[in-house]
């Protein structure tokens, strides 16, 4: 089971309410909106309208996740309660657990004991060590202990649950050479006609010596592919949505050809170096949590959500915003052929990061 950003802010709002404030929990509608919304304990900090609530809340009644409870029999209102501990079998450590993931993205072991401390009793780092272990180990994990980030002091916990959960490390994508590149030698006069002023000596080449053996879809790709690489998007929010495509896909020439164009575009090395944790990565401006964000939906449930439209229609126009959707689709189709093909990359070219 995966949830969508919106599902998973959703029922870990319920969760951590029911938790924390039993006293005021199932909750009405306005105080699960106000509960996603609030600027403490939550990251990113999202501004949900009534609509995208319902529409999670729609997801997760479908998933077994969550209840309405309506009005009648002594409810004035309606109100909403999780039932993630149910269809997970979690208990009410766990559970905090598992909340406090949803809600605020990768943490440490140090995040994870101070966040949850108000919401469940320990016993100390070594039961919630245990119980972290318990989950991990599960037959469908519900905890991913990652790697050691570059510039980070220690390893971090995520939850597979959420759709946004960077790829473990080790999960990698077919690299065997399948379809060869072209050799000069190897080209007739169309495809060498082609392929003029695209190959440069020491710049990109097999993924154009691989495309160009089918000469007439060739020649229709790249004015397309062009076009979005000289679009309306600025350069380094198209090479973020470009470089998190290549992430989620795991495709390692897509990765490597796109790290230089980022870096020309404006991306600096250290924000490259978080793009593999997604918008729950701390230091993004909300415009790039929102491209992560948005990449991620596409990515995940083939549509941009409607949060992440709205605050897209904030920065952009109606023509980046057609724009921003078909480089995400583009690139994915680009990531399919590259992994599928076997397309190496070029010496000195570098290949994914750590998970």
């Amino acid at each position: 089971m995966q949830l969508s950003a919106e599902e998973a802010r959703v029922v870990g709002s319920l969760a951590e309410k029911a938790l924390a404030t039993p006293q005021y929990y199932p909750l009405t509608h306005n105080a699960l909106v106000n509960a996603c919304n609030q600027s403490n304990n939550r990251d990113p900090v999202v501004s949900y309208d009534a609509a995208t609530v319902d529409a999670a809340l729609d997801g997760l009644r479908a998933k077994g996740m969550a209840r309405i409870i309506h009005a009648g029999g002594g409810n004035r209102t309606t109100k909403y309660r999780h039932v993630m501990d149910e269809a997970l079998g979690l208990d009410p450590r766990e559970l905090a657990l598992v909340a406090v993931l949803l809600l605020r993205g990768p943490q440490t072991l140090n995040e994870l004991r101070a966040r949850t401390e108000r919401l469940a009793d320990f016993d100390g780092s070594g039961g919630l060590e245990h119980d972290l272990e318990r989950l991990a180990e599960r037959d469908e994990p519900l905890i991913v202990l990652h790697e050691r980030e570059p510039g980070r002091r220690e390893p971090r916990y995520s939850t597979p649950l959420v759709s946004t959960t960077p790829i473990p490390a080790g999960k990698t994508r077919h690299r065997t050479l399948r379809v060869a590149a072209l050799g000069d030698d190897e080209m007739d006069e169309q495809q060498r006609e082609l392929l003029r002023g695209v190959i440069v000596p020491g710049g990109t080449s097999n993924i154009f010596r691989t495309l160009v053996r089918h000469p007439g879809l060739f020649r229709r790709w790249m004015p397309f592919g062009g076009k979005l690489l000289n679009g309306k998007l600025p350069a380094r929010e198209r090479e973020l949505a470009i470089l998190r495509v290549g992430w989620l896909c795991q495709s390692e020439y897509e990765w490597g050809q796109h790290v230089p164009i980022g870096r020309a575009a404006g991306l600096t090395d250290e924000e490259i170096g978080r793009i593999p944790s997604g918008a729950a990565a701390h230091g993004w401006s909300e415009l790039d949590r929102t491209i992560l964000t948005a990449t991620d939906e596409l990515h995940t449930d083939a549509c941009v959500g409607d949060a992440s439209w709205a605050r897209l229609s904030e920065e952009y126009d109606e023509k980046q915003r057609i724009e921003l959707v078909m480089v995400v689709g583009h690139y994915h189709l680009v990531s399919f052929a590259l992994n599928s093909f076997g397309v190496q990359r070029e010496e000195g070219v570098v290949g994914l990061p750590e998970g």
